[in-house]
């Protein structure tokens, strides 16, 4: 059944598709139908055969960068487990924002998102430009990291501080104007599994993190996110993540063995430990080096625990 809309409601509607016009993106030279308007934001559903062809027009639009975010406030495609790829209008506030769906294909939204930073197009995707460090190496990797998990630092007012490079876990410190909201997604975020601190573990594991920490759930390079409820944050990319999975609490599950051997080297001690026995020169780096054992040797009557101590050099 056809939408009924009053004359205003029209007209906000054609403005908001001319505007996707003017980024690249014409609905009028495709096929499509009104399934759903909302208000807070303003937007509007819609189907078309013709998605791919939306899709690529968004993609080498130089006015839109990718930005797989989800929509302020109540989204019934999260709540509905649409898979989508997002796209977001290249400037200030307020952007445009296309999403067109993965897992349903055929079905598109845009709508009109009214806050954030100032956006740049960096690679394809759309970045923040609020501070100094947005074109930074390392930023770049972190936050096309976060990206990729569907968490949007640009959407909760950060400012980058300080950045941290090799041998440090790479990453930086922020301000957030939104520290609230920024805990509340990434504790929605099934590869994101919580420090607790008021479970033993869980204090230990946070000892030296700054407020409430969330870490990605596997081992090798893993993303780890600290926010204070007074603003301040980190976040940075352990080379040795050691959270195996997480309870139904959201509550993190770790492996203590490959902790102190991997993620105890690797991780914490170039931060806390510098030269001589932490550093780099001239391409190569250099650490401490903690090997934890659990096995029982020839000639043992029972396993027993071992631990060996050493250096490593990465050329």
């Amino acid at each position: 059944m056809a939408l009924v809309l009053d004359a205003a409601t029209r007209k906000e509607l054609n403005d908001l598709k001319l505007k996707l016009r003017g980024l690249g993106v014409d609905l009028d030279a495709i096929k499509w139908s009104l399934e759903a308007v909302y208000w807070n934001p303003m937007g509007f559903d819609f189907t078309t055969a013709d998605w791919r062809r939306v899709q690529h027009a968004a993609d080498v639009s130089a006015k839109l960068g990718q930005d797989s975010t989800d929509m302020p406030g109540y989204d019934p495609w999260r709540n509905g487990a649409v898979v989508s790829v997002g796209y977001t209008q290249i400037g200030k506030p307020p952007y445009v924002h296309l999403d067109v769906a993965i897992n349903r294909p055929g079905l598109c939204r845009v709508y009109t998102r009214r806050h954030g930073d100032t956006l740049v197009r960096e690679h394809g995707l759309a970045v923040s430009a609020a501070t100094a460090y947005s074109r930074d190496p390392v930023v770049r990797k972190v936050v096309r990291t976060l990206m990729t998990l569907r968490l949007p630092l640009q959407n909760y007012g950060i400012r980058i501080t300080k950045v941290y490079r090799r041998p440090e876990p790479e990453g930086f410190d922020f301000d957030v104007e939104e520290p609230e909201a920024l805990l509340k997604a990434a504790a929605a975020l099934p590869p994101l599994a919580r420090d607790d601190t008021a479970d033993p573990e869980g204090k230990v594991s946070a000892a030296v993190t700054l407020g409430q920490g969330y870490r990605e759930v596997g081992r090798g390079p893993r993303i780890h996110l600290e926010v204070a409820k007074n603003g301040k944050g980190n976040v940075h990319i352990d080379l040795e993540g050691w959270v195996v999975g997480k309870d139904k609490f959201g509550r993190a599950i770790y492996d203590w063995v490959h902790g102190i051997s991997h993620h105890f080297p690797e991780d914490l001690l170039p931060g806390f430990v510098h030269r001589p026995l932490v550093g780099a020169w001239r391409g190569i780096e250099w650490r401490p080096s903690v090997g934890v054992e659990h096995g029982r040797a020839p000639g043992d009557d029972k396993s027993q625990w071992r631990a060996k101590f050493g250096f490593l050099f990465t050329f």
